[in-house]
């Protein structure tokens, strides 16, 4: 392979990697907006056609089967985690949920920790700093999420915000810790 294919390579991951991170966002956004309005189905499959848009696309290094298992990862973290926000009754969904979490949140860790291996594998081989970035941006996206009307708060926005950052610090750190010790090569 000479210069010009590695650059052009380079150059079309970069893009890839803008893409998702877009992508990311507006369905994030699309998702809190639905599940606001309470149209439940749309906020359901708005992160699942993205994490299935990441599950199917091709990467140099990320095969589909190790994504998979990322997104089975996610479906496992989100439960715990969400699980242990509902005992805790930080909030209440506008919606009444079929089980006891809105379908559409589990979504959003399956989307997550699909991209996860694609796009923040350098996070993935630093836990404790992936644990820090979830101690301080995970409150900030639920915050958003009950401000913007998708749930409602039941306890004061500081023991939410301990709660969340606990968790999800937890929660990044033991996806780290999985990530190198299943010495998975992305």
């Amino acid at each position: 392979m000479n210069m010009y294919q590695d650059s052009s390579s380079s150059k079309k991951r970069t893009r890839q990697t803008l893409i998702n991170s877009i992508l990311f966002q507006v369905m994030w956004f699309i998702t809190i907006y639905s599940a606001s309005q309470k149209h439940d189905t749309l906020a359901t499959i708005s992160p699942l056609a993205l994490g299935i848009y990441y599950l199917l696309q091709s990467h140099p290094t990320c095969v589909r089967k190790e994504r998979l298992l990322w997104a089975v990862m996610g479906l496992g973290f989100g439960i715990v985690s969400e699980s242990c926000f509902w005992y805790l009754q930080l909030f209440t969904p506008v919606s009444e949920p079929l089980l006891w979490i809105p379908f559409w949140l589990l979504g959003l860790w399956i989307a997550l920790f699909t991209m996860m291996p694609l796009e923040l594998k350098s996070l993935l081989q630093r836990p404790w700093l992936a644990s820090l970035l979830g101690f301080i941006s995970a409150p900030f996206s639920y915050i958003s999420g009950a401000k913007l009307g998708a749930m409602v708060m039941n306890k004061t926005i500081l023991s939410t915000c301990i709660a969340i950052a606990v968790l999800w610090s937890i929660a990044l750190y033991l996806a780290s810790i999985t990530y190198q010790r299943l010495n998975l090569k992305y």
